[in-house]
């Protein structure tokens, strides 16, 4: 039966951070408000021309489509639509320059802290030919309930770049960190500039509830207090996250009576 009482599920993410700089000139965002710079100047789509049919018939009977007929542009793609209704978008918080040549591989960054290189061995054999550079983002993000998070490379936004996000999926249930990382090819001669606010990464929940999105920011000290992974560990992602179920299941309440 039909309510009017029926809500949209939500699910709720508090963003924090203590660099000032990323919260004034890139804060974190609904993906829909960090849309690629070029869309709107794209041609609007037109609508049909009730005029003119939507084919046509040559002397020699051959059928064509009229090309006039209506004009569909990337403005109307509905994969390209619902891509940036979901999830939110992390821009750069920084700066950045990478020099990349045959035996040199170099950095700048403005703001925030230093990209981590990784060892080859730890993705060995793959990968041969590339840089793999974490990002380290100075958002953590805190959610209350379980809600895994797909995180992508904005491709619309990245034309003129020569570097790839590799995606992975990501809880900001059990962990709190908002990283990424890209690939650059060794062995292509170039410099690659990042400017603050380049979309970097796109993050898209995988559930089918409403998002609400809420930056904050914070002192060093109150941000301890936000942040929650592996890295703090000696015993990895994987007893983290059980750590966090079996803390779960204790809230539940006891068969036997106790604790209440």
């Amino acid at each position: 039966m039909f309510s009017f009482f029926h809500r949209t599920p939500k699910i709720y993410l508090d963003c924090f951070t203590s660099n000032t700089t990323a919260y004034k000139y890139a804060p974190l965002v609904y993906a829909g408000k960090s849309k690629p710079k070029w869309f709107d100047k794209v041609t609007p789509p037109k609508k049909s021309n009730a005029d003119s049919t939507f084919y046509s018939i040559n002397e020699n009977g051959l059928i064509g489509f009229n090309r006039d007929y209506s004009l569909r542009t990337v403005r109307s793609c509905y994969g390209l639509l619902e891509l940036y209704k979901r999830g939110f978008m992390l821009e750069s918080w920084c700066d950045l320059a990478f020099n990349v040549d045959k035996d040199v591989f170099s950095f700048h960054y403005s703001n925030g802290e230093a990209p981590v290189m990784h060892k080859s061995n730890q993705v060995d054999p793959g990968f041969k030919d590339y840089h793999i550079v974490k990002l380290r983002s100075p958002w953590y993000i805190n959610v209350k309930e379980n809600a895994p998070f797909i995180a992508i490379g904005p491709e619309w936004s990245l034309e003129d770049y020569n570097f790839k996000v590799l995606p992975g999926v990501v809880n900001f249930y059990t962990q709190s960190s908002s990283n990424l990382f890209m690939t650059i090819n060794k062995n292509i001669k170039q410099q690659i500039y990042i400017p603050v606010g380049q979309p970097v990464v796109h993050f898209i929940p995988l559930v089918d509830k409403k998002m609400i999105l809420k930056n904050h920011m914070v002192t060093d000290d109150e941000l301890k207090t936000k942040m929650y992974d592996e890295r703090g560990t000696s015993i990895g992602w994987r007893r983290t996250v059980s750590l966090v179920k079996r803390n779960e299941e204790r809230k539940s309440k006891c068969p036997f009576g106790f604790g209440e």
